[in-house]
Order: structure tokens, then sequence, then C-alpha cells
């Protein structure tokens, strides 16, 4: 497993969030907002790639700051 830093705005950030849209949001009927997409832009946000190349995802929240 290899664990990366991924920039706000970037192909993998949009990946990370289609992916935690997936699995946390869309089972119980959440979109994001442009304003909570946003609000992330200042955040530390890591990708966790398995060898197989299948994707994971880690955000840091306002509970952890710099």
């Amino acid at each position: 497993m290899q664990i990366i830093e991924i920039a706000f705005g970037s192909p993998e950030f949009d990946d990370a969030v289609r992916l935690r849209y997936e699995v946390l949001r869309r089972p119980l009927g959440l979109e994001y907002t442009a304003e909570q997409l946003a609000a992330e832009y200042d955040q530390y946000h890591l990708a966790a790639y398995l060898d197989s190349g299948e994707p994971g995802g880690l955000s840091e929240s306002d509970a952890v700051k710099r």
C-alpha cells in the first residue's frame, strides 16, 4: 500500500471525492455542496493506493489543525 498527499482540486482529489460520495453519502441520499467542497481547500488530503491501484482516502477535519 502506498499513501500519498493529494492536492485539492487535482484529479486524485476528484477521485477521492467520488469514492467518499459513493461509500458515505450516496447510501444516505446526501450530496456535496460547492461550499462543503470549497471548505476543504486548506485541509490535508491523503490517498491510500493498494498494490492493485485501487484507491482509498483520508481527509483532515477541523478537529486536527496544522
